[in-house]
């Protein structure tokens, strides 16, 4: 089964009143499909929970959750279609809070590939989110199931074995996950966003054109989105593989060092 994702670093700090408008319109996009109405959550470390598990309503939804985004007390937030946690249903969840071993927000996203009418209606929903936020790095991407895990790495979440399918790319950056998106950059993918810093570093706009000749070039608030192909139908061919290779070697002094 093919499945889209996301995963984002926030440039900011806390979850203002404007950071949180923008993840409830992503909450809320029609590009998810099903809607996102079950709530859970993750408390800081020695809080206790806002609030348990379950269904938020459509009225009420958007008040409810900027509450608990803003709050206190919640470390992580996850909307999604289903109390169920697999690739079969889709999910959106926020570090909102920081903390010493995590210094940065971070929202991340999976669906199924599902019905082609709602790509490009959540890949615009996705794009507006980093926009708004001032996301300074992240990636999108067309995946099968077998590799969904690696949108986790900047959420402290491990794959657990060396079978994961790009198990040294997830060792580097779990070795390094305090400063990607700092000091280094994450692995390209079909969309990829660096900030204007990473991007300037590597030789600029004009020649990651050059090197990789991405189909998309788009201007964020906090940096460049770049997409290898035009179009999700295309995010697996050989071409994307090839343009991905391609940016790869172009950014890798910038990506975490090889684990000893």
């Amino acid at each position: 089964m093919a499945i889209l994702g996301f995963t984002f670093v926030l440039e900011p700090t806390e979850v203002s009143e404007s950071v949180a408008e923008h993840m409830v319109a992503l909450v809320r996009s029609e590009g998810w499909d099903l809607p996102l109405r079950y709530f859970s959550s993750v408390a800081r470390a020695g809080e206790k929970l806002v609030r348990g598990p379950g269904m938020l309503r459509p009225k009420v939804l958007a008040g409810e959750l900027t509450v608990l985004l803003r709050s206190e007390q919640t470390r992580v937030v996850t909307m999604s279609t289903s109390a169920r946690n697999d690739t079969n249903y889709a999910a959106c969840s926020f570090v909102v809070h920081t903390e010493p071993w995590a210094p940065r927000l971070h929202a991340r996203g999976t669906r199924p590939l599902g019905a082609e009418p709602t790509w490009n209606r959540w890949l615009d929903a996705v794009l507006a989110f980093a926009d708004g936020v001032r996301a300074s790095m992240g990636v999108v991407c067309v995946m099968d199931e077998s590799s969904a895990r690696e949108l986790q790495i900047l959420t402290g979440y491990s794959p657990g074995d060396a079978a994961h399918p790009r198990y040294p790319q997830w060792a580097r950056m779990a070795a390094h996950q305090e400063e990607v998106g700092v000091r280094y950059v994450r692995f390209p993918r079909w969309g990829t966003l660096y900030s204007h810093r990473h991007v300037a570093s590597i030789g600029g706009v004009a020649t990651i054109r050059e090197m990789v000749e991405p189909a998309v070039v788009r201007e964020l608030s906090a940096g460049v989105y770049f997409q290898v192909t035009d179009s999700i139908a295309s995010a697996r061919l050989p071409e994307s593989v090839e343009k991905q290779r391609a940016f790869e070697a172009l950014v890798e002094p910038l990506l975490p060092p090889v684990v000893a």
